[in-house]
């Protein structure tokens, strides 16, 4: 396993999805958290997430609305630490397949602002699974201030000093007809390496 800051260093060219790309890191390489509303508030949360990782991260979940709240609020997430210099880049890349088809994710990074008085502050832009597998690129530049899911102004990112990447499905951000669902089962697969171009 590569330290965080062979992580930050290592620069590998190689074709990603067409157009030369640098690994950031591989995704079965690297140590991954999981976080669910259940794990964050267990009194109330439900929503569950189990991880195998083989050649790909591969994720099998339920998520629920939390009990008393207007059926918008559950989360989960894989979190992986990997501190890089990222400025010299504009997008970050990973390949991914995911169900159910149409269900809106979010991949969130973490800077050196992280720890804010409000709560984590992190950096967040949707994508939307096809139900297949999708070569993703998603410019930094997209990337939007939260905390505690709420979009906030004041922040700007700084590639410069990345900290994490995190790939989420949250009640929030789901549209008809899957928000009226709950229990909705999710997988998900992360395959090979999160690329910096």
């Amino acid at each position: 396993m590569k330290s965080w800051v062979e992580w930050g260093l290592a620069v590998v060219t190689s074709v990603f999805a067409g157009t030369s790309g640098t690994v950031w890191f591989s995704s079965p390489e690297v140590d991954w958290r999981v976080r669910t509303d259940k794990t964050e508030r267990p009194e109330i949360g439900l929503s569950t997430l189990e991880l195998e990782v083989d050649d790909a991260v591969n994720g099998e979940g339920m998520l629920y609305a939390l009990p008393g709240k207007t059926g918008k609020v559950g989360f989960a997430l894989i979190e992986a630490q990997a501190p890089v210099d990222a400025a010299a880049y504009r997008d970050v890349c990973f390949r991914f397949s995911g169900e159910p088809k149409g269900a809106h994710l979010q991949a969130l990074l973490k800077d050196d602002q992280a720890e804010q008085p409000r709560g984590t502050l992190t950096f967040q832009t949707d994508f939307v699974a096809s139900g297949e597998v999708q070569d993703i690129c998603l410019p930094l530049s997209r990337f939007v201030a939260h905390i505690r899911g709420t979009a906030v102004s004041g922040f700007v990112l700084n590639a410069h000093s990345l900290r994490s990447f995190s790939i989420q499905i949250s009640r929030s951000r789901l549209e008809e007809p899957l928000l009226s669902q709950s229990p909705l089962g999710f997988q998900f697969a992360l395959r090979g390496d999160v690329r910096l171009r």
